[in-house]
C-alpha cells in the first residue's frame, strides 16, 4: 500500500477490525515504513465522545495541518 501511496500521490485508508487483532501494531508498522521513506503522514483520530461531530477526524486534520485554530473550523 506504500509504494502505490507514493506512485498515486495519495490514499486514504481505513483499517476496520476486531478488538486484539493487530490494527495498531499494522498501523505503527506502516507509519514507521513511511517515515523511513520521508513520505508525509496525516493522522486523525476519532473519540467515541465525538460520533456526533460531522468530519471531526478531518477538522482536527486540518487543524494541525495548517495550523488553524479549533474555533477557526466550528
Amino acid at each position: 500500500m506504500l509504494d502505490s501511496s507514493i506512485e498515486k500521490g495519495g490514499v486514504v485508508c481505513r483499517i476496520i477490525a476486531d478488538a486484539g487483532l493487530g490494527k495498531s501494531r499494522l498501523t505503527n508498522t506502516f507509519i514507521d515504513q513511511a517515515y523511513d521513506r520521508n513520505v508525509e503522514i496525516l493522522i486523525g483520530y476519532c473519540y467515541p465522545y465525538e460520533k456526533f461531530t460531522p468530519f471531526y477526524p478531518w477538522k482536527e486534520l486540518l487543524s494541525y495541518f495548517w495550523e488553524f485554530s479549533k474555533t477557526i473550523l466550528r
